[in-house]
């Protein structure tokens, strides 16, 4: 916990705090060598926070959108997106968390508050506004979209001058450049389909068959999200509801 603490100082992500708030804080290990992942508990914060009614983006127009025929797509991933953006002054008190070593509050946007995922997406969209023809933002996911390649690199161009404006930071290992199919929230996306991906269709195959009612209903969970892709899924479904 302290190694994580202290690099978190360092960045300048936290700050010691004397705020009245004081969320309880842990440490997730990682599965790799990599330092654990800090989890704050803000439930008791979002009990009195008033909702950001500000909406995400809808899958469904986002899938219908990206399915229009494009040739070329992009997919940007911010590195560490939420821990690019600066939180006001005012508001850090209110994200102050606990843990052995100390009292702490967040200098940039965290995740676990309730109104994080709204500000973060108008953020995104502000940003990219003068991409908006061809750029599609979902949280820290930025997806491009072309009819050809000389377009696309054009598009590229245009949507890499609008992060380096804001001095935002791309995780290059994660980033797709100039790809004929992008895989989107579960979804794989070309010119001519939008399809469940291959490693969604194995795990609804490795789905067990239910047998009590809390199993049904992870069952049916399991396979609702793809729903448009089976005809007729509300009759085929109704004798397991």
């Amino acid at each position: 916990t302290q190694r994580l603490i202290d690099e978190f100082l360092e960045a300048g992500m936290i700050q010691e705090s004397n705020s009245p708030y004081a969320a309880p804080a842990f440490i997730v290990p990682r599965k790799d060598n990599r330092p654990g992942r800090l989890v704050v508990d803000y439930r008791a914060l979002n009990k009195i926070t008033i909702p950001d009614a500000s909406p995400l983006p809808h899958m469904e127009d986002l899938l219908q959108e990206l399915g229009k025929g494009y040739k070329y797509f992009s997919r940007l991933d911010l590195k560490s997106g939420y821990h690019q953006f600066r939180i006001p002054t005012a508001d850090r008190p209110k994200t102050a968390f606990i843990v052995s070593q100390g009292h702490y509050e967040f200098r940039v946007l965290s995740m676990g508050p309730q109104n994080a995922p709204a500000a973060f997406q108008k953020t995104m969209y502000a940003v990219m506004k003068s991409c908006r023809e061809f750029c599609h933002v979902f949280l820290d996911d930025i997806i491009i979209c072309s009819k050809s390649f000389d377009e696309h690199i054009n598009h590229l161009k245009l949507a890499f001058e609008a992060l380096a404006k804001q001095k935002l930071v791309l995780n290059a290992s994660k980033c797709e450049l100039a790809v004929q199919q992008v895989v989107v929230l579960g979804h794989t996306v070309s010119d001519t389909t939008i399809a469940p991906t291959t490693d969604a269709i194995q795990a609804i195959l490795d789905l067990k068959e239910p047998r009590t009612l809390k199993e049904t209903n992870k069952f049916l969970g399991g396979i609702a999200y793809y729903r448009k892709f089976v005809p007729h899924f509300s009759h085929i479904a109704a004798p397991i509801h």
